[in-house]
């Protein structure tokens, strides 16, 4: 991480080494989903502290973020913000978060589906 992220950012607020995290799912023949996650709430932080597309574009760029396609950095940060949610949900045969986060809306909709077929149902 160089000078402008780390004078940016209180140290207590990224996770620890998520640029090595990041470097090390990106040249990884398999991506892990705790990396994502890592890389995901490292990118919370750069969101929460830099509110405009460009500056936190800026940020993710210094931080080592900046080959990481937009998808792929928002679906990293609700990756992390729904951790326990995806855990809960058994949606971790998956390890790139754009796929778990697909995953999810797929089995959300079932469910939904499931539950107004219910609600169709004759009393009994």
């Amino acid at each position: 991480m160089n000078a402008f992220a780390k004078a940016v950012l209180p140290q207590d607020a990224i996770p620890q080494n998520p640029a090595a995290a990041w470097l090390r799912t990106r040249s990884a023949s398999k991506m892990t989903r705790d990396e994502w996650r890592i890389v995901g709430e490292a990118l919370l932080a750069g969101r929460r502290a830099y509110k405009s597309d460009k500056l936190f574009g800026q940020w993710c760029r210094a931080s080592g973020f900046g080959d990481i396609e937009q998808r792929g950095r928002t679906d990293a940060m609700w990756l992390a913000v729904n951790w326990s949610t995806i855990q809960s949900l058994d949606l971790l045969s998956f390890a790139h978060p754009s796929r778990i986060r697909a995953a999810y809306r797929a089995k959300v909709a079932h469910t939904e589906v499931l539950l107004r077929w219910r609600d169709l149902l004759p009393a009994a």
